[in-house]
């Protein structure tokens, strides 16, 4: 999923909607840090407050874990990890997220893409 995607899926709610799930603040993603990461946590929150976030990602400078520094864009491929983790988990924070957010067993079939999209249509529905 790309940011822009994110973002417009947020957007696409009406003013006031509040959210069962809450994103972290956005960081460079330990798998690749030209990309951008959130954490989803289980705690009420806006849509204008979510949108707050999602924009800092797009404002400011983040450094890579191994240096370098990195701007996201609208096609900048995002990816939800635990935050601070050391590790990239290669989608697997996003299955357990959305068999969390499903009440079901843990699913490994789903592309990584995948996983992302329906972790944010599950995560930010109504």
């Amino acid at each position: 999923m790309k940011l822009k995607d994110f973002k417009n899926h947020i957007e696409s709610f009406d003013n006031g909607t509040v959210f069962k799930n809450r994103i972290s603040n956005p960081f460079s993603w330990r798998g690749s840090p030209d990309e951008v990461a959130f954490s989803i946590i289980q705690e009420p929150m806006t849509k204008e407050d979510i949108l707050v976030i999602i924009k800092r990602a797009y404002s400011r400078v983040f450094l890579g874990y191994k240096g370098g520094s990195y701007r996201y864009e609208d096609y900048t491929n995002i990816h939800f990890e635990k935050e601070g983790s050391r590790n990239y988990s290669e989608g697997l924070y996003a299955a357990e997220m959305i068999s969390k957010l499903e009440n079901s067993d843990l699913s490994y079939n789903a592309e990584l893409l995948k996983k992302q999209e329906k972790l944010v249509m599950l995560a930010f529905s109504l």
